[in-house]
């Protein structure tokens, strides 16, 4: 986090609370709010801990989407899709299904939307981004 301010607000009767923060090399800034009706020191602290908690979530949301997760460590939800690292250096797109409670297969779309089951497991997997918002 760099700065949080707190200051009136201009022509209504509240406070404002802005926090400017940096996650890599984004900046973001939450502002919130508060009628000097309801204000009071306790809810200041209140305020900034939860902007605070907004802050370090949206930077997990960020870390989590970015990074590359060792299929060790843990593995993706059942068929959701993902993008996979394997070692020969190729990605592809694809998911995990189990045949039975001890045989895992991972599967890679093909050109014509089907899948195909992969030779061999990935060594890394990360969640898909979300569609550009013209797609949706």
């Amino acid at each position: 986090m760099d700065v949080v301010k707190v200051r009136t607000c201009k022509g209504s009767n509240c406070i404002e609370i802005q926090m400017d923060w940096q996650y890599e090399d984004e900046k973001y800034t939450s502002v919130i709010a508060v009628p000097l009706e309801h204000f009071r020191k306790a809810d200041m602290w209140f305020i900034v801990r939860m902007m605070l908690d907004a802050a370090e979530n949206k930077s997990k949301e960020k870390e989590k989407k970015l990074t590359w997760i060792s299929v060790n460590d843990r593995l993706p939800e059942r068929k959701q899709d993902v993008l996979m690292y394997f070692d020969t250096g190729n990605m592809a797109v694809g998911f995990w299904y189990t045949g039975d409670e001890t045989i895992t297969f991972w599967s890679a779309y093909t050109d014509d939307g089907m899948y195909a089951d992969c030779d061999c497991e990935p060594l890394y997997w990360m969640p898909l981004p979300e569609p550009p918002k013209e797609a949706e």
